[in-house]
């Protein structure tokens, strides 16, 4: 499988890979003709791709993360110790073969979907800041205005 590339040039930015550790790895961000003071640190897992921007089969390569999945394969940092530290602890967790294995990916939507199914009704929450508030026991506060509705007093 081909690495990512050390040098990339995009946008106006010149990104260099400076370590690379396990799956991981740093990018220093430099916009060109700016000052290197003013730099970004980016650390990324490389994505495994089989496939070219228009979908034709390819050898093999890792490339940057999509834009979509920043924050999650992907997280800019100014500093580089915080980069370094982030890097440390993605190698720490991060598999040598992916982030996600497809078995355990279904499982783990499954639980999340039985877990919602559990939950009481009394804990949703209106979608707007049209409400009465509630008092202690639960019940509408008597003679609160919410909006433009005065709750009655029970």
């Amino acid at each position: 499988m081909t690495p990512p590339p050390t040098l990339i040039r995009k946008a106006g930015f010149e990104l260099v890979m400076i370590r690379r550790l396990g799956r991981g790895a740093i990018y220093r961000q430099h916009f060109l003709g700016g000052n290197p003071d003013h730099d970004a640190f980016e650390v990324i897992l490389p994505q495994s791709r089989n496939t070219n921007h228009k979908g034709q089969p390819v050898e093999p390569y890792e490339g940057y993360p999509a834009t979509e999945s920043w924050g999650k394969k992907g997280w800019t940092f100014t500093s580089l110790a915080g980069a370094v530290q982030r890097l440390k602890q993605l190698a720490q967790k991060a598999s040598c073969r992916g982030t996600v294995s497809r078995k355990n990916r279904f499982d783990a939507q499954r639980r999340i979907t039985v877990r919602s199914r559990l939950r009481p009704a009394s804990r949703l929450l209106p979608a707007s800041n049209n409400f009465a508030p509630l008092d202690a026991e639960g019940g509408f506060r008597s003679g609160v205005y919410s909006g433009s509705h005065n709750v009655a007093t029970q």
